[in-house]
């Protein structure tokens, strides 16, 4: 096993996108493939989905594509058997991106299930289940700087309600992809003394997907 370390890494933020293509199918398998006819893409490219009929738990997934042929490309490392069944839907390549230059920190802990009450009248304790997850709502704290261009992507997707795909760079090669919700305006901490620092909230949409490299 290989530590993760906090250093020598980075966190980005998609700063532009390729034209829609469509998909006609995506397989219901670990991992799944998509169809769509001479998409132009490479190993290695990442992709965001919209679905706009069937396939919904793949709306606003971020991943990987990998064992690209000229027609297909496999979402790599997302097992998509369990979905329903895919009816119509488009993919964009995230072609740039733009790293939060003075991230100090990033954090995301693990959520937790909801917790739901099962008791029955024969029960001498407490039943319970777990229903589904929170969704992790996640931190990045850091230097404030509002001529970032990161940060200024970061302010127009929380003031338009829009998602934004994050890219966090591992130092050991390892990449993590996620796409997110965010709410930053323009807000900072100032202590006597002390450097201006800011806050992010931002909570995932769909699958966090982490690559080993």
């Amino acid at each position: 096993m290989t530590a993760r370390i906090g250093t020598n890494m980075n966190v980005a933020v998609e700063s532009g996108l390729g034209s829609a293509l469509t998909v006609t199918g995506v397989t219901k398998a670990s991992p799944g493939v998509a169809t769509s006819t001479s998409h132009g893409l490479s190993n290695g490219d990442i992709v965001r989905f919209t679905v706009s009929a069937g396939m919904v738990e793949l709306d606003g997934q971020v991943v990987r594509v990998a064992n690209v042929t000229t027609d297909t490309f496999e979402l790599e490392g997302l097992d998509t058997s369990d979905y329903s069944t895919w009816s119509a839907g488009s993919a964009k390549e995230i072609t740039t991106w733009a790293t939060i230059a003075n991230a100090q920190s990033i954090s995301m802990p693990n959520p937790a299930p909801n917790k739901i009450e099962t008791t029955v009248l024969t029960d001498k304790q407490k039943q319970y289940q777990y229903g589904l997850a929170d969704a992790p709502d996640g931190t990045i704290s850091g230097l404030y700087d509002p001529t970032d261009a990161a940060i200024g992507l970061i302010k127009a997707a929380s003031k338009d309600n829009t998602p934004l795909a994050f890219r966090v760079s591992w130092a050991g090669g390892q990449k993590t992809l996620f796409n997110a919700n965010v709410a930053y305006g323009s807000g900072f901490d100032l202590q006597q003394n002390q450097a201006a620092t800011m806050s992010i909230p931002f909570t995932p949409i769909k699958d966090v997907m982490d690559y080993a490299s």
